[in-house]
């Protein structure tokens, strides 16, 4: 009987315990988001059995472009990044805000230096390139910001999803459902 009780608890053991080793992903959240970005992106985290942390300017309730709402659990400032398996940053118009953010760039900087995957959405790889992410790397976003990736040393490349060092980013909404995949894919490859 101890076996059987110890075989339906184990799973539950183990999460609890990869949950409390830090097994979170960050998402980079404007208000002002992309609804089907932020969808997309929370649902891959927690499809690769991690727990989702949304981080933003700060603390509070997020607003999507399509009426969705969410909650910023912490501010940029606060955000420890060696917390966290990898980042998602989440477009739509407000994630502008992010591009010249110093808590952005330290953020994505220390995520990547340790090996772990950085993500970016339609405007939102701007921060990436912007943070010196992007140099030499192969990149899409959001066709009317492609220029700000090239001026930042990617090499742009007009497709849907890209991954290329590490680094996936996608080209807007249309894109959610594949970018979404290749999130899933490489969690689950951590």
């Amino acid at each position: 009987m101890k076996e059987v009780v110890f075989a339906i608890l184990l799973p539950f053991l183990f999460s609890g315990v990869c949950w409390a080793l830090g097994e979170k992903v960050l998402l980079v959240v404007a208000d002002n988001y992309r609804d089907e970005e932020f969808e997309a992106s929370y649902s891959a985290v927690k499809e690769a059995g991690l727990t989702p942390v949304i981080a933003s300017k700060s603390k509070g309730t997020l607003k999507g472009m399509l009426g969705g709402k969410t909650q910023a659990e912490l501010a940029l400032k606060d955000v420890d990044p060696s917390s966290y398996k990898a980042v998602i940053f989440v477009g739509g118009v407000g994630a502008s805000v992010f591009w010249d953010d110093p808590d952005a760039h330290r953020i994505a900087k220390e995520v990547y230096s340790k090996g772990k995957p950085i993500c970016a959405i339609c405007i939102a790889p701007v921060t990436l390139a912007k943070a010196g992410l992007l140099k030499g790397v192969k990149a899409t976003s959001w066709p009317s910001v492609a220029q700000d990736l090239r001026n930042n040393g990617a090499i742009y490349v007009d497709s849907p999803v890209i991954e290329d060092k590490g680094i996936i980013t996608a080209n807007g909404p249309q894109a959610a459902i594949k970018f979404k995949e290749a999130i899933v894919k490489k969690l689950k490859g951590i």
